[in-house]
């Protein structure tokens, strides 16, 4: 599976920072995932959260605010590129 980066920044209470990621870059999935739902944070995002390997090279765990998964055309298009047509 693939996705693609559609923001790099985090906002935590009233501050903005970046992710070390590209913006419109397609990354490959390393897995999926979903936060348990748990009866006292029944308010939480749950996901679903993709594990990326990042610009520094580290694997990180992004939810669907930062990361899309690509739709058939572009899903097709990456086809084609890999396959070099």
């Amino acid at each position: 599976m693939k996705v693609k980066c559609i923001s790099n920044q985090k906002r935590w209470g009233g501050s903005v920072s970046t992710y070390p990621l590209v913006v419109g870059k397609v990354y490959n999935v390393i897995s999926t995932g979903h936060v348990p739902f748990v009866s006292r944070r029944y308010d939480d995002y749950s996901g679903p959260f993709y594990k990326v390997t990042n610009e520094d090279g580290v694997e990180g765990n992004y939810s669907d605010d930062i990361m899309r998964p690509l739709n058939k055309s572009e899903m097709r298009d990456e086809l084609l590129k890999e396959l070099g047509i």
